[in-house]
């Protein structure tokens, strides 16, 4: 790889619309360009939905593809002469120029005869997030074999191919790149996958850590033959999602969310004992308090990915559940403290800005607004260890949405707890 250029795919610039920004000399060349997916995903608002972040586009459309990484190189006669010009990320809104100091790449690579380049580009299949300090996201296969594969244009001739792009000049790619038309292919869905959780990276890339994190598809079981039958995150590095639903935004960034806590706790796993091995956004999916707090902050994650919580009009789903909604899944009360559903509330309610009175007796008012990388940050607060309010709490209630107000302070338990009815959450 040129060295000259590496360094740029950890140079933010955040007023651009793509990411990087290069050294100023006098023979700087720009080049412009678009990419996107086709998107067909499911579970993620569309176009023209109040309060979405960065839409997903299905029925035949296309979304821009933000935070991937691709690369720009110089043709030549044969492509093992192909001279490698830099790295960058796609980033703000997927549409941009960068700019390049072509003499110095070519010096670099040894060759001092071409005087301009004749660029073309190539996808790689990982995304980032906005934040230089945070962690790449990438791809693996069912094997766990990580998926290297780029995607070039390096023969596709014009519109995709730039010839001889002189020095001061701005040059534009004549269409957009996309990397395949396809809807069911294995790197269409992973394509998905990584545009889905880069909203996360979005969020959280300073508190993450820089360790790659890996996205498994298509998964039947993970390494542990531990079941990825509805998507599974197993370590604080890995998770997966089986055919068919790599394409479901919202359970994308579910996982991705369990992924955000074991970082913070700087653990490989979450206390999270589900009854009966599965549950659900269902009214009366009864679980241990445990998985209840665990799945319930992963919901809200799969929700926050996509939702603006500081939008006044927003409502926001996850796995078809309205998380805004006040109304109580179980009109008793202390009914309540098991549902993962009424956990995903509690945790949006605390970030969103719309605080919303309670509507049924027991249920107190919504009352705080924090921001969403704050809600993440008291995950970090725990202190190492298997006692109460610790993160490695070992009985089934632990750790639950009372040991979280605990850490994000007693100020929020009129909306942690009891807004949504989990004043009676185990105490110990």
């Amino acid at each position: 790889m040129n060295a000259r250029f590496s360094w740029l795919m950890h140079t933010w610039c955040v007023a651009c619309a793509l990411a990087f920004a290069t050294p100023s000399f006098a023979a700087n060349r720009t080049v412009c360009l678009q990419i996107q997916i086709r998107d067909e995903r499911n579970g993620c608002p569309t176009p023209g939905t109040t309060g979405a972040k960065r839409a997903c586009d299905p029925s035949g459309n296309y979304s821009n593809f933000v935070g991937v990484s691709f690369e720009l190189w110089d043709k030549d006669a044969t492509a093992a002469d192909d001279d490698f010009i830099g790295v960058w990320v796609n980033a703000i809104n997927g549409v941009g120029c960068v700019t390049f100091d072509w003499e110095a790449s070519r010096a670099d690579d040894g060759d001092t005869t071409e005087a301009n380049p004749d660029v073309y580009l190539r996808l790689k299949q990982e995304v980032w997030g906005l934040d230089p300090s945070g962690p790449p996201l990438r791809v693996k296969d069912a094997a766990g074999t990580e998926v290297t594969t780029v995607v070039t244009w390096r023969d596709q001739g014009v519109p995709f191919n730039l010839t001889d792009c002189t020095t001061g000049s701005t040059c534009s790619f004549g269409d957009i790149h996309i990397a395949t038309h396809s809807t069911t292919s294995d790197i269409a869905i992973r394509l998905e996958m990584l545009d889905s959780a880069q909203r996360g990276l979005e969020l959280y890339d300073p508190e993450l850590g820089t360790d790659p994190i890996y996205a498994w598809y298509p998964v039947v079981n993970n390494p542990n033959g531990t079941s990825c039958a509805t998507g599974l995150a197993w370590t604080q590095n890995d998770f997966c999602l089986p055919n068919g639903l790599g394409d479901d935004g919202d359970r994308t960034t579910h996982e991705f969310g369990h992924v955000a806590q074991m970082r913070t706790f700087e653990q490989n796993s979450l206390n999270d004992v589900i009854v009966g091995g599965a549950w659900s956004m269902a009214t009366n999916s009864f679980e241990t308090e445990s998985a209840a707090t665990t799945e319930g902050f992963a919901a809200y994650v799969g929700a926050v990915a996509w939702y603006d919580p500081q939008n006044n009009s927003v409502v926001p789903f996850y796995g078809g559940a309205n998380i805004e909604d006040a109304a109580l899944a179980q009109a008793t009360c202390a009914s309540n403290i098991t549902l993962p559903l009424q956990a995903a509330k509690t945790f949006w309610d605390l970030d969103d800005l719309a605080n919303e009175a309670g509507t049924r007796a027991g249920a107190d008012n919504d009352t705080s607004s924090q921001i969403t990388l704050w809600m993440l940050q008291r995950w970090d607060n725990f202190a190492d260890g298997t006692s109460n309010r610790q993160d490695r709490e070992n009985d089934n209630n632990g750790v639950n949405v009372r040991d979280y107000m605990f850490q994000a302070g007693a100020t929020h338990a009129e909306t942690l707890l009891e807004h949504n009815c989990l004043v009676s959450q185990d105490d110990n």
